[in-house]
């Protein structure tokens, strides 16, 4: 369940799942709670496929959530996640995932 830090208005999401363990507190950059759950099914989604490389993206903040969130509605997981996968292309990505957030 997301939750509401108390120093910023945007929500967060920590989970810990089953086969990665737990993903640390998680920044959604969204007021909306609705959005955040969203976030955190995908989060959940990605654990479940075994995608833990993407969380572990998030997690270093490669990517963001909003980010990622943006790539899965618009089917373009796998291309984000074969550029995380070569570290020539890392600065691209992240240039990338702010693409994605922007539009």
């Amino acid at each position: 369940m997301p939750f509401l830090s108390e120093n910023s208005p945007y929500w967060r999401v920590k989970r810990t799942l089953p086969g990665y363990g737990p993903t640390g507190k998680l920044s959604t950059r969204t007021k909306s709670k609705a959005r955040a759950e969203e976030m955190e099914r995908l989060i959940e989604r990605l654990a479940e496929r075994g995608w833990h490389d993407l969380i572990d993206a998030v997690r270093a903040g490669d990517i963001d959530l909003p980010a990622l969130l943006k790539a899965s509605h618009e089917n373009r997981l796998h291309e984000l996640r074969e550029r995380i996968d070569d570290p020539k292309l890392s600065t691209p990505v992240q240039k990338c995932a702010y693409v994605f957030y922007a539009a």
